[in-house]
């Protein structure tokens, strides 16, 4: 295999948008829940999807970083609510 070669501002791109996206293995693993659980929550518009942390790359499925981030904060405030 070959080394990556830093194209300059693509290779900057390419690093940039790794650290924004996760693929969905990754988001599930984040939320300590399964793939098929995020699945089925996208196909539905619910979980992560409902707050537009889903990115699609052609048929690639991505979940923005910060677009889950958002979504627990937004769980933890339902959460805060009921609560009270």
């Amino acid at each position: 295999m070959l080394p990556r070669v830093d194209n300059g501002i693509m290779g900057a791109m390419d690093r940039h948008a790794e650290s924004l996206l996760v693929t969905e293995a990754e988001a599930a693993r984040l939320l300590a829940l399964s793939p098929a659980t995020l699945r089925a929550w996208r196909r539905a518009g619910a979980g992560p999807g409902a707050v537009g942390a889903v990115v699609r790359l052609g048929r690639a499925v991505r979940y923005s970083r910060q677009g889950l981030i958002e979504y627990i904060a937004h769980r933890a405030a339902e959460r805060t609510k009921g609560a009270s």
